[in-house]
């Protein structure tokens, strides 16, 4: 496709690797998953202008057929349906249908005001290399055919590490999550479990994570705080699955 990937993602884990039909069907989708038609081409992901143009054009060419065809439109919102069955979250995608009607220099802006930009980061990002005006969250707004689902879990892990949260601000003991990202310095590189389960409400747990220093990064209480209200905004089958 002409951008940077991440080739060990196509690696069977837990019970996929159970068999060589789950491992197969793992493979497949998240396959689908990397086929990404960004709607602004970046240096950050490894897209110069040319390569932008032609996704762009294939993407309005698929956009195109789904509506002449209305079958394939209905195939990939019956994947998608099955998916949320049984891993409730969110897709962070326009849809074909949408994208169908959209000009195609403004789906980033369209993405940006209706909320469909992905929170969780799925892609190999140079941030260094991000172009004025464009975030990272930007670089990664797209059409995948087989997007990520957003789960709670998932969104919590992405706003509290880097660069959601900022560098560490020392002292003892060091938290697990502590790392180096190159051109940048010390800072949260990965998040705990234990954090999603405070998140959702278990006092002595955060008190022990502060204990333990992990949240001693800029920027965390916020984070913390806008985990706090994204659960609070929870309905459906997302929210009662928290509540379980």
């Amino acid at each position: 496709m002409g951008y940077n990937i991440d080739y060990s993602q196509f690696q069977a884990r837990g019970t996929y690797a159970e068999s060589e039909q789950r491992s197969r069907f793992f493979r497949a989708y998240r396959y689908a998953a990397s086929v990404f038609f960004p709607f602004r081409p970046s240096a950050a992901l490894g897209v110069g202008p040319d390569q932008g143009q032609k996704l762009t054009q294939q993407l309005v060419q698929l956009a195109q057929i789904a509506q002449a065809k209305p079958a394939l439109g209905h195939a990939i919102r019956t994947l998608h349906d099955a998916i949320l069955r049984f891993f409730p979250g969110r897709y962070a995608s326009l849809s074909l249908a949408q994208i169908a009607t959209i000009p195609p220099e403004q789906l980033l802006q369209h993405a940006r005001q209706t909320n469909t930009q992905p929170e969780v980061l799925y892609g190999l990002i140079d941030a260094s290399q991000l172009e004025a005006g464009l975030s990272v969250h930007d670089a990664l707004t797209g059409f995948r055919l087989a997007p990520a689902l957003e789960t709670i879990s998932s969104r919590t892990f992405q706003r509290l590490v880097y660069n959601s949260t900022g560098v560490w601000q020392g002292g003892k003991p060091e938290p697990l999550g502590l790392g180096q990202i190159p051109g940048f310095g010390p800072a949260k590189v990965r998040p705990l479990m234990d954090e999603f389960i405070a998140s959702l409400g278990m006092p002595v747990l955060t008190d022990q994570l502060r204990a333990n220093g992990e949240q001693n990064f800029a920027g965390y209480e916020q984070a913390w705080l806008a985990i706090q209200h994204t659960i609070d905004q929870l309905s459906g089958q997302e929210a009662a699955r928290v509540k379980l």
